[in-house]
C-alpha cells in the first residue's frame, strides 16, 4: 500500500539550514516522533490561523478581551455585545488583573463571520485595551492527526 493510499502525502521541502537546526531543537524539545509530525501540525495550525482571515467555516476557541472597568460604560457595552451574539459564545469568565483592569475570556464556537464579528464589536469599545482572538478550526481540528501509530512514512 502506497504513502498516498494510506491518506498520507510524502513530498520534500527546501529550507534554510538555521530553520532546519531549529526545526530539530523543537521536534527534540516538544516530544514530535519525527519531521513530519511537527510539520504537520505546524501546517494545520498556519491552515487555522489563515481560516479566520478566509472567513470560511466554523470556529471555536477563546477571545481574550483586556479592559479598564473605570471607563464609563465599558462593563455594560462589553455585556450588551456578549448578548448579542449568543449563538457564537459558550461561557466567558471575568477576570481582575488591577484595581482598574480586567480580563474577560469568552469561549466561542460558531461562523467564523459571526465570531469575527463579535471580535470587531469588541475592539470597538472605548476602554478596551486589548483584544486577542484564540480560534481553531473546526474542520482542521477532525482532519487525520500523525502520529507515531498512523503512519509509516518517515522523514
Amino acid at each position: 500500500m502506497s504513502s498516498k493510499q494510506r491518506g498520507v502525502v510524502k513530498f520534500g521541502v527546501a529550507i534554510p539550514s538555521a530553520l532546519a537546526e531549529e526545526l530539530e531543537k523543537a521536534m527534540k524539545l516538544q516530544g514530535y516522533a519525527s519531521r513530519s509530525q511537527l510539520v504537520a501540525e505546524a501546517l494545520r495550525l498556519y491552515l487555522t490561523q489563515i481560516s479566520s482571515l478566509l472567513g470560511k467555516g466554523v470556529v471555536v476557541g477563546i477571545i481574550v478581551v483586556v479592559y479598564n472597568h473605570e471607563v464609563k460604560g465599558a462593563e455594560d457595552k462589553l455585556t450588551d455585545i456578549q448578548h448579542k451574539h449568543l449563538n457564537a459564545i459558550i461561557a466567558a469568565t471575568h477576570i481582575h488583573l488591577t484595581r482598574e483592569l480586567c480580563m474577560t475570556a469568552i469561549a466561542v464556537r460558531g461562523d467564523v463571520k459571526e465570531v469575527n464579528e463579535l471580535v470587531k464589536e469588541l475592539r470597538s469599545v472605548r476602554g478596551v485595551l486589548h483584544v486577542t482572538p484564540h480560534l481553531i478550526s473546526l474542520a482542521l481540528l477532525l482532519l487525520p492527526v500523525m502520529n507515531s501509530n498512523s503512519s509509516s512514512v518517515k522523514s
